[in-house]
């Protein structure tokens, strides 16, 4: 076992969660061929209907109202796009009954952060938060980056004032071995502190949206080697993956995900598209260009046809 994996079973030990046994799940999906791992998808999809019809109140209505039952619990591919989409309104109306009755208290809500069609929220159990967690994990690895190595993330800082949740996201940056650098403006002294703190983080990974990233190049200060540069959150731009390219001496490598599902696609390595982690997102594309996706690992508030507002 490697030194990662006997850090992650520990870690789980501990913790209480199930990451690694999720991870090893990935590695054996994405070691099959396509037709197995097709049927694999398949075999998910049918389970989700199914499970959202027997759990979630608002598809037992929708299929019942609109004669869906079968399509639900004895699923066929070609009548997925059958089942109406839903989308933020949709999340914003029928929240509670998107969610499983039996839902506990421990349960955790991302929000979106508002940029297509207002902010909304989408609930995680642990169970669901374990499956971000692995992928997560899964896709640093085909790059060489592993939990014992240093990650920074850029930030809007929105810090909370409260001591215990402070205290809460201390642990949370030492276990994953993680710290933020807080981003405030863009000025030039605010540039060279943001520049100075990465530097002496010496980071193994740097996670930011593209244009946080961007702005911290200029033309007064030098650059310095970062081995990993992951950006998300927003379009990367060819101008902006050069430019971070050249002053970190660094592999860009983009990422597309959602509060509702975690990470959707990941550029893998030697390509420059993103492929999706259809795992744990299976991707609809619409005529018009929009994504839509159905999350496969979120039995407390399963998704489905959801429409994300991209294109």
């Amino acid at each position: 076992m490697s030194i990662q994996n006997l850090s992650l079973f520990i870690s789980d030990k501990v913790s209480k969660r199930k990451i690694h046994s999720k991870l090893n799940q990935l590695n054996r999906f994405y070691s099959k061929n396509y037709s197995e791992r097709e049927e694999i998808i398949l075999n998910k999809l049918s389970f989700t209907l199914k499970y959202a019809y027997e759990n979630i109140p608002y598809y037992y209505d929708l299929a019942e109202q609109n004669n869906l039952k079968e399509i639900f619990l004895n699923f066929k591919m070609q009548n997925l796009k059958d089942i109406p989409p839903i989308d933020k309104n949709t999340l914003k109306k029928n929240k509670k009954y998107l969610l499983r009755p039996d839902a506990s208290e421990n349960i955790k809500y991302c929000y979106t952060n508002g940029s297509t069609g207002g902010r909304v929220s989408v609930a995680y159990d642990q169970e669901a938060m374990d499956w971000s967690s692995a992928v997560m994990i899964f896709c640093r690895n085909l790059y060489g980056h592993k939990l014992t190595n240093k990650e920074v993330h850029l930030s809007t800082d929105t810090r909370s004032e409260n001591k215990k949740e402070q205290i809460k996201q201390f642990a949370k940056e030492l276990v994953n071995n993680r710290s933020n650098i807080f981003i405030k403006d863009f000025n030039e002294n605010s540039i060279l502190n943001y520049l100075n703190q990465l530097s002496n983080k010496k980071t193994n990974l740097l996670h930011g949206m593209p244009s946080q990233i961007n702005g911290l190049i200029n033309n007064f200060s030098k650059g310095f080697h970062i081995p990993l540069v992951e950006t998300s959150g927003e379009v990367l731009r060819l101008n902006q993956r050069r430019n971070i390219e050249r002053f970190f001496s660094t592999k860009v490598i983009d990422r597309y995900g959602l509060a509702e599902c975690g990470i959707v696609a990941y550029q893998m390595p030697k390509q420059v598209n993103l492929s999706v982690i259809d795992f744990h997102t299976f991707v609809e594309v619409e005529d018009n260009g929009e994504i839509v996706v159905t999350n496969l690992n979120n039995n407390i508030m399963p998704l489905i046809r959801y429409r994300t507002g991209d294109f």
